[in-house]
């Protein structure tokens, strides 16, 4: 998202920001099953403005069906068209859902004014990625994650921050819980790398540690907020909640 592209690094030299009168704007990757990126759904506004939350969420829900569309119609993945038909049954139920609670609520937001609370709002549960090599902390966490009311993407060793940052932008999420692992500078450099991504600058990330001397190390990457691994449910849960603007 660039919410004034004329004062913006990149897009204020473009040429096409003035050819079009590009003010602000707003993409969202079209990805396959497969994970696969095809294309992505744009907007921009002759204004500078500010994204809702919610309007992100229109955005996701329609670049989803346009996915499961394209991988339908072209039959890129034979075989699994029938994961493709219920993708698209999903997204067009999600995008009905997204729809009528917005029209309920009469939800146009104006610009300026922050969606905090449209996750919860609109019914659609703040995504949570979990990144941990062990199984036993990936169900702990998982399990206090799900009691808390979030939906957990739970990523299955190797990690790839290139992989795990797509991820992140597709399923709009609003934190990554990280764990240490062996060696430590590996798991660093992957925060590092998450952080490289100019869009997920502002992404929470909770890290969690091993032993607490680490903290120096992952703050420096990027790392939102350090705990350690022994933490109880219920300062973790107060840690996520504040950190994705829940509490």
């Amino acid at each position: 998202m660039v919410e004034d592209a004329r004062s913006h690094p990149v897009f204020s030299k473009l040429k096409v920001t003035g050819d079009v009168n590009i003010g602000s704007y707003i993409g969202v990757p079209i990805l396959f099953s497969d994970g696969s990126v095809v294309g992505t759904l744009c907007g921009i506004d002759p204004q500078p403005r500010h994204f809702a939350a919610q309007e992100v969420q229109y955005m996701q829900v329609l670049a989803r069906m346009m996915g499961a569309i394209l991988e339908k119609r072209h039959g890129i993945i034979s075989r699994t068209l029938a994961p493709a038909n219920s993708t698209l049954k999903a997204t067009q139920s999600m995008l009905q859902d997204v729809l009528d609670s917005g029209k309920k609520r009469q939800t146009q937001l104006p610009v300026g004014v922050s969606g905090q609370s449209s996750a919860r709002q609109i019914a659609i549960r703040p995504t949570v990625l979990l990144v941990d090599d062990s199984p036993v902390n990936r169900k702990r966490l998982n399990d206090w994650l799900s009691e808390a009311g979030y939906s957990v993407l739970d990523l299955k060793p190797p990690y790839q921050a290139s992989q795990v940052a797509q991820i992140a932008l597709q399923y709009n999420a609003a934190l990554v819980v990280v764990a240490d692992s062996e060696p430590l500078e590996e798991r660093v450099e992957f925060v590092r790398q998450i952080r490289h991504n100019p869009a997920l600058l502002k992404l929470p990330i909770l890290y969690m540690l091993q032993q607490r001397v680490n903290s120096i190390k992952a703050y420096y990457a990027g790392a939102s907020r350090c705990l350690i691994n022994s933490v109880d449910q219920a300062l973790f849960i107060d840690e996520a909640r504040k950190l994705t603007g829940q509490s």
